[in-house]
C-alpha cells in the first residue's frame, strides 16, 4: 500500500512539474535545469529501469548514439586544440536525454496529462502576450519593466528580447487544448479562438522579434491542413483576417514598415553564400591564428577596392558564411558541442567572416558541432518518429484516436516550425532550446511508441 501511495506522490509530481514547465521559460535558465533536475530524480525512482528499456523502440538507440557523439567530438576537440572542448558540458547535456526518456515512459504508460500541460501552455503564453501589448500602450508591463521603444517590448522577460519566440512556442501547443475544453462547434467556441489567437499574435507582433511572427502566420497556414480543411476551415477565415491586418497596418506605419522590410533585406542569399564560398583568399593566409579581423589587416587596408563585401543587415549571410566554412574543415564529426564561439576565431581573417557565440541556424549549429554523422541520427529519430506515427494513423484501433491525433498534431506542428529550413535561430544547444525541443522530441518518442504495432517492426 506504501509503495501504491509513493508511486502515486511520483506520478502527480511529474505531472506538476510538466505542468509549470513554461512557467520556468519565463523564470529563466536555471529554473528550467532545477526543473529538469527534480524530474530526472524522480523520474528515475519512479521508472528506474523502465527508462532504459529500448528493446521496442530502436529510435532510442539513435538519439542516445546523438548524445554519445556530442561528448566524442567535444572530447576530440579538447585533445586536438585544448581551449575548445566544452567536455564538462558535453556530459551536463545528457541531462535532456533523461528528461526526454522520462517523458517518454509517461507518454507510454498514459501517465502524462496532456490537457493540464496543454492547458498550462495556452494560459503563460497568453498571459505574456497579454502583458506585452499592455506594455505596449502603457509604456510598462505589470511588473514595472519598460519598452525600449514601441515595438521592442519583452514584457516579463525583462531585458531578454525573447517574449515573441516563447509565446510562438508555448501558443501553439496551447490552441489544441481548446478543443479538449470546447466540444460544441458553435458561435461561441469561434470566438475565443478568435480571440486567443488574435491575443497571441499581436502579442508577439508588438515585441518586436520578427522571425516568431514570420513563423506564427506560417502556423496559420499549416494548421488547416494539419487540422482539416473542411472541420477546422475557421483558422484558414482567421488566417486570413489576421495576415489582412498586418498587411495594412505595415503600409500604413512606417515604423513597422522599415523594421519588416529590414527584415526582408537581412534574409541570406544563397547566391552570395554559394559565390563566396567559392571564393579564395591567399593573401589573407598570414593572418590565420593572427587574432586580427581581415578589415584589420594591410592587406585589407591595400585592396579596398577589389575585395566584395557583403551587406550585413542583420548579419546573418556572413554568419551563414563562417559557419558552412568551418563545417567543410570537419564535415562528418564536427567541432564539438558550443564550438562555434571559438573555432569561428579561425576564420575572422578571411572577408565577409564574423564571430558570434552561436551560427544563428539549427541546422548549421548541428552540423559546425556533431558533424553530418550526429545531424543524421537526430533528424532520423525524429523523421521516422513522425513517418510511423503518421502510418499508424491509419488503423484506428485505440479509443482514444481523436485526442491522440489531436497531441499528435500539436507536436508535428511545433517541430516543423522549430526546424523550419532557413529561419534564423539562437543556439541549438543552449537551455531553453534544448529543453523545449527534447520536451518535443519526448512527447513524440512516447506517441511513437504507443501506437507501435508488430507489423509495422520491419520497417526498421
Amino acid at each position: 500500500m506504501k509503495i501504491k501511495n509513493l508511486n502515486l506522490i511520483h506520478k502527480n509530481t511529474l505531472n506538476f512539474l510538466f505542468i509549470f514547465f513554461p512557467l520556468t521559460f519565463i523564470l529563466g535558465n536555471l529554473f528550467v535545469n532545477i526543473q529538469i533536475l527534480l524530474i530526472s530524480i524522480i523520474g528515475f525512482f519512479y521508472y528506474k529501469k523502465k527508462l532504459f528499456d529500448f528493446k521496442k523502440n530502436q529510435l532510442l538507440v539513435f538519439i542516445a548514439i546523438f548524445f554519445l557523439i556530442i561528448i566524442l567530438t567535444t572530447i576530440l576537440e579538447n585533445l586536438l586544440n585544448s581551449n575548445n572542448g566544452n567536455i564538462l558540458k558535453s556530459f551536463l547535456y545528457l541531462r535532456y536525454f533523461i528528461l526526454l526518456l522520462i517523458l517518454r515512459s509517461m507518454v507510454i504508460s498514459r501517465e502524462l496529462n496532456f490537457n493540464k500541460l496543454f492547458l498550462s501552455c495556452l494560459v503563460f503564453s497568453c498571459l505574456v502576450a497579454g502583458d506585452i501589448i499592455f506594455q505596449y500602450f502603457a509604456g510598462f508591463n505589470i511588473l514595472g519593466f519598460e519598452s525600449a521603444n514601441a515595438y521592442k517590448n519583452s514584457g516579463l522577460f525583462g531585458d531578454e528580447r525573447i517574449a515573441g519566440g516563447y509565446i510562438q512556442r508555448f501558443c501553439i501547443l496551447g490552441f489544441f487544448a481548446i478543443p479538449l475544453f470546447l466540444n460544441k462547434k458553435n458561435l461561441k467556441s469561434y470566438l475565443i479562438y478568435f480571440i486567443l489567437i488574435t491575443l497571441c499574435f499581436f502579442g508577439i507582433l508588438l515585441s518586436g522579434n520578427r522571425m516568431p511572427t514570420f513563423m506564427f502566420l506560417i502556423f496559420l497556414f499549416l494548421a488547416p491542413l494539419v487540422w482539416g480543411l473542411k472541420k477546422f476551415n475557421y483558422t484558414v477565415i482567421i488566417s486570413f483576417f489576421i495576415i489582412v491586418f498586418l498587411s495594412v497596418l505595415i503600409s500604413n506605419n512606417q515604423s513597422l514598415q522599415s523594421r519588416y522590410n529590414s527584415f526582408i533585406d537581412g534574409i541570406p542569399s544563397f547566391t552570395e553564400i554559394n559565390d563566396e564560398l567559392k571564393r579564395e583568399y591567399p593573401e589573407f593566409t598570414k593572418y590565420k591564428n593572427s587574432g586580427k579581423a581581415f578589415y584589420q589587416t594591410e592587406t585589407f587596408e591595400k585592396n579596398k577596392e577589389n575585395i566584395f563585401i557583403i551587406s550585413k543587415y542583420s548579419g546573418h549571410t556572413v554568419i551563414f558564411i563562417t559557419s558552412i566554412d568551418i563545417f567543410n574543415d570537419s564535415p562528418f564529426l564536427g567541432r564539438g558541442i558550443k564550438s562555434f564561439r571559438y573555432t569561428c576565431l579561425e576564420k575572422k581573417h578571411l572577408p565577409n567572416r564574423m564571430c558570434e557565440n552561436h551560427p544563428h541556424n539549427f541546422y548549421l549549429g548541428i552540423l559546425n558541432d556533431v558533424g553530418i554523422i550526429g545531424f543524421f541520427f537526430l533528424m532520423v529519430t525524429i523523421a521516422c518518429s513522425i513517418f510511423v506515427v503518421l502510418y499508424n494513423l491509419g488503423y484506428k484501433q485505440k479509443k482514444d484516436i481523436k485526442s491522440f491525433k489531436l497531441f499528435f498534431n500539436a507536436i508535428l506542428l511545433c517541430l516543423i516550425l522549430e526546424f523550419f529550413p532557413f529561419r534564423s535561430h539562437g543556439d541549438f544547444f543552449s537551455t531553453v532550446n534544448s529543453a523545449y525541443i527534447f520536451f518535443l522530441i519526448g512527447i513524440l518518442l512516447g506517441l511513437y511508441e504507443l501506437k507501435f504495432k508488430k507489423r509495422f517492426k520491419k520497417i526498421f
